[in-house]
């Protein structure tokens, strides 16, 4: 006995309020804007994450480089030389795809003032995370980012970019 099928395909054409057949529409997508340098969505809202003018919140979640970053919370400490050591704390789990991840080979950091003021990761920082061997899916990684300021700073917002990455990716999370 043989059995068949037949795959039947059919194409829809739009059909107007008078119920005259049209050309097909094609599905709209929502994509980003940008306007007087706020980036949002084609409704006006603003975009979570993308851009420091809508940080992520502080506790929110994003996807960048394989890894669900979160911001936990930050501390500020003086230093001798009257600038002002910063720690983000943050919590990391790893998605799995490639197989294995290395959380400073997948991403990169940095972080921004209220002002426009770009500040780099500093590699010695207290707790912070140990990531150089490779990471299963569902592994967790957490510590201290730490950033170095010549003062008090406001609105830190940390920048997170997908190392490798086809297309640029980057997202923003408050940390406060």
């Amino acid at each position: 006995m043989i059995a068949t099928g037949v795959l039947i395909v059919t194409a829809c054409a739009g059909v107007d309020s008078g119920g005259s057949a049209g050309s097909m529409i094609a599905p709209r997508r929502n994509p980003v804007t940008t306007h007087e340098g706020l980036t949002t969505t084609l409704a006006g809202h603003p975009s979570v994450a993308d851009g420091i003018e809508n940080p992520m919140p502080l506790g929110g979640a994003m996807l960048v480089g394989g890894w669900n970053v979160v911001v936990v919370g930050r501390t500020e400490s003086s230093m001798s030389d009257k600038s002002v050591l910063v720690a983000v704390r943050i919590r990391a789990t790893y998605g799995g795809s490639p197989e294995r991840g290395s959380f400073f080979r997948d991403v990169s950091f940095g972080a921004t003032g209220a002002g426009g003021s770009q500040y780099g990761l500093e590699r010695d920082c207290a707790d912070g995370i140990e990531s150089e061997s490779g990471v299963i899916a569902r592994e967790v990684v957490e510590g201290n980012l730490c950033f170095v300021a010549d003062g008090e700073i406001d609105d830190l917002i940390l920048v997170v970019d997908a190392r490798g990455a086809p297309r640029p990716h980057r997202v923003f999370l408050a940390t406060e």
